[in-house]
Parts: C-alpha cells; sequence; structure tokens
C-alpha cells in the first residue's frame, strides 16, 4: 500500500469515527434527558426515532452531491450541521426542541456513509475496495465505545 493510500484511509477512518461520535451519543443519556426534562419513553423514542428517519432520508441525495459536488465537501457540510445540532440539542429543554435537532442531526449524519464510499472508490482498484472499506468500517467500532463512554461521562458531569 502506498503512503498516499495510507493516508487516504486514515483520514477516512477518523473522519467517519467522528461521525459515529455524533451519532450514538443519545443512548446514554436518555435516562437523564427523561429524568431532567421530564419526557416520557414514547417521546423518548420519538426523538430517537426522527434521527434515524432523515439519517435514511439523506443517504441517497447525499451519493447525487458527492457526484455533484465532490466527496469531500458533502462530508464536510454534513460534519457541520451534524456538529452543530448536537451543540444545539445539548441545550434542549423540551420535546420539540430535541426532535428538530435530532432530525437536522440525521441529515447531516446521512452525508458521511456514502462519500466515504466514494472516496475509496475514487482512490482504490476493484482488488482493494472491500479490504479498504472492511478497514475504515473498524472506526465504528472503536468510536462507538468512545461515543458511550464521552456521552456517559459529559451527562453525568454537566
Amino acid at each position: 500500500m502506498t503512503k498516499e493510500k495510507f493516508k487516504i484511509l486514515f483520514y477516512c477512518w477518523f473522519i467517519y469515527g467522528f461521525f459515529y461520535l455524533n451519532r450514538l451519543n443519545l443512548s446514554p443519556v436518555i435516562p437523564l434527558i427523561m429524568s431532567d426534562l421530564n419526557i416520557s419513553h414514547a417521546r423518548i423514542g420519538l426523538i430517537g426515532a426522527s434521527f434515524y428517519v432523515f439519517y435514511t432520508l439523506a443517504q441517497l441525495p447525499a451519493g447525487y452531491l458527492s457526484d455533484l459536488f465532490g466527496a469531500r465537501k458533502v462530508i464536510f457540510a454534513g460534519g457541520l450541521i451534524s456538529a452543530f445540532s448536537n451543540i444545539v440539542f445539548s441545550f434542549g429543554s423540551g420535546l420539540w426542541h430535541l426532535v428538530p435537532s435530532q432530525c437536522l442531526n440525521g441529515l447531516g449524519q446521512g452525508c458521511g456513509f456514502s462519500p466515504i464510499i466514494k472516496i475509496i472508490d475514487q482512490h482504490f482498484s476493484f482488488n482493494q475496495r472491500g479490504r479498504a472499506l472492511g478497514l475504515v468500517m473498524t472506526s465504528t467500532a472503536v468510536f462507538t465505545v468512545a461515543a458511550f463512554f464521552l456521552a456517559a461521562y459529559i451527562g453525568q458531569t454537566f
């Protein structure tokens, strides 16, 4: 593997991992949110589900936008949207503040996977793509654990 391809894998690994930090940070703090804001199980389910609805809806447009504007720009925009929505979510005071924040987070998160695939497709041969994607996807395991510990720590501390 060349140094350039290694750098591409390294950056894709970290970028997709950071998407996971913003994707999986709700679950560890659900009990805290329910307690602090007096939100029922059904309403917290609505908050979580709203994320996944918009995440799913964003997948195909993100791939198309990657073709139009470039994968890196779509990833960058999605990352900014996701980070912004998580900041807004952290100041949430009720259901109708938290649901739109999670919808926006879902839209931003939907701009991660398809563009990463496009980058791998552009830089790796057909025979190398499976291995490259497999290596990049190991970030999901590492950052899932990090997201749970970090969210739980921040939730308990602040």
